[in-house]
């Protein structure tokens, strides 16, 4: 379990440093998330997940300011942050960085893939909280988002799928 815990931590840091996007005017900011990024993908393969977690919260700050606290590039940190405080076994701080890059996305794209995974990231927390209604409720809305830009036979939409079943499962198993 530790194994598959931490090859799922390394596939998210990759992901997570090649998906932070430089935007023209903001260059120079752009690359010093970069670096911290980076820095936080070193961090948390070497299994230091609290200097991964402080250089995620340093991204954060430069983005708040960066890119004003309702911008996609603050969402995005939050989700990062979000998803190490969960690796962290913190999921009550990472639902509430969920809401807010959720709160963020809405504005920008309403039926966005950012969004989906955003609500997807939202539910796991429920999850790891035994809050099993909220996660089943938020994995739908991830489901509807995903049906309607990726359809039916995507991976993405079966991941879904599975992750509604194992919810379900779960909330079976502590009635």
């Amino acid at each position: 379990m530790t194994d598959y815990k931490g090859k799922s931590l390394v596939a998210f840091l990759v992901f997570l440093f090649l998906s932070v996007p430089a935007y023209a005017g903001k260059k120079e900011v752009q690359k010093q998330i970069d670096a911290l990024n980076e820095q936080l993908l070193k961090a948390a393969t070497a299994g230091d997940l609290q200097t991964a977690i402080g250089k995620a919260e340093e991204a954060l700050e430069l983005a708040r300011k960066e890119f004003s606290e309702e911008g996609l590039e603050t969402a995005k940190a939050m989700n990062n942050v979000a998803n190490l405080y969960m690796y962290a076994g913190h999921a009550g701080e990472a639902e509430l960085l969920y809401k807010n890059a959720i709160l963020i996305e809405t504005g920008h794209d309403p039926a966005g893939l950012a969004l989906a995974d955003s609500f997807s990231n939202l539910a796991m927390a429920y999850g790891m909280q035994k809050k099993y209604n909220e996660a089943r409720k938020t994995l739908d809305r991830a489901y509807k988002i995903r049906m309607e830009k990726l359809g039916p036979d995507h991976p993405d939409t079966k991941k879904i799928l599975t992750a509604l079943d194992q919810i379900r499962a779960e909330s079976k198993g502590t009635s």
